[in-house]
């Protein structure tokens, strides 16, 4: 099912990685090649509708999508974990009511995120007192 997020901060254009559960260490990270067409589509509200797969666990890096895309090989864990912005969190995820790749999707989170997202289901919320300032 698609899936529209939040974020604490603007983090469209970064790179996202996912992080083991205490945020500590690298889980999974895209190779160059996964990001052509993957940035995710801003929606309103704050709303993006994510092509990545973003969890409670992504962390984003410094890299633009651009960037990373136009490297030849991705880089080592070691760089990727000294590359991700610090409290750069996911805030707010919701699955929509209809699957991920349906051609007007973004029309479709738009009207159900001004409609108060009914019929879509709260999958994380960051604890208030995990999220930046």
């Amino acid at each position: 099912m698609a899936r529209i997020y939040k974020t604490d901060g603007d983090y469209a254009d970064r790179v996202p990685v996912t992080l083991d559960s205490r945020h500590r260490g690298l889980v999974s990270y895209p190779a160059p090649s996964d990001l052509v067409d993957a940035a995710p589509v801003r929606l309103s509200d704050g709303f993006l509708l994510d092509r990545r797969g973003v969890s409670g666990n992504t962390a984003f890096t410094r890299w633009t999508y651009r960037e990373y895309a136009a490297m030849e090989s991705a880089p080592l864990p070691a760089e990727i974990m000294g590359a991700i912005i610090p409290g750069a969190r996911v805030t707010e995820i919701y699955q929509m009511p209809f699957p991920a790749g349906t051609p007007d999707a973004a029309a479709r989170c738009d009207s159900l995120i001004a409609a108060g997202l009914p019929d879509c289901r709260l999958v994380f919320s960051l604890p208030q007192r995990d999220r930046g300032s």
